[in-house]
């Protein structure tokens, strides 16, 4: 069975600073496979990020490009909720969300609403137990979380 996954504008935005486009096209191209197989989704928050980027950013660029990935808010409420409630009784403070990281629940509650649960992909880190980062967030509600080149690898692209 195929993997699913939902990635947070972190990792899209390294992935274009460390793997930009112009240079690396094929991976930008599997990415858009991905998408267009319906196996790599984000939630419009995520595009939101994305487009408070430079107008001119290759990854904006190809957001725009790939606009199906994104995935309304309204039809995630119930997950959200879910989420924000496994996460306070885990001891997240959610005083600390701010512009942010204010994207991060809902790629959570993304990956949490799907019928399998999807993998959820960024370059966060936990930076302690009650910040409300995605990594932290995953760990509240069994979600598997990691990073970019565990998703290639995951994959078994190569370059």
């Amino acid at each position: 069975m195929s993997r699913l996954y939902c990635i947070d504008s972190s990792a899209l935005f390294d992935l274009g600073r460390l793997y930009p486009p112009s240079i690396f096209p094929t991976l930008w191209d599997r990415l858009g496979d991905l998408v267009q197989s319906e196996r790599l989704l984000a939630p419009e928050g995520v595009r939101d990020e994305i487009l408070r980027g430079k107008p001119d950013d290759a990854v904006q660029m190809w957001a725009n490009d790939h606009g199906s990935m994104f995935v309304p808010h309204v039809s995630l409420q119930s997950a959200v909720t879910k989420v924000l409630r496994m996460a306070r009784r885990d001891g997240i403070d959610l005083n600390r969300v701010d512009q942010s990281n204010e994207a991060d629940v809902w790629v959570v509650a993304l990956a949490y609403s799907g019928d399998p649960q999807r993998i959820v992909v960024s370059h966060e880190s936990i930076k302690g137990r009650n910040t409300p980062q995605i990594p932290r967030l995953c760990e509240c509600v069994g979600i598997t979380h990691m990073r970019a080149i565990g998703f290639m690898s995951q994959e078994a692209w190569t370059f």
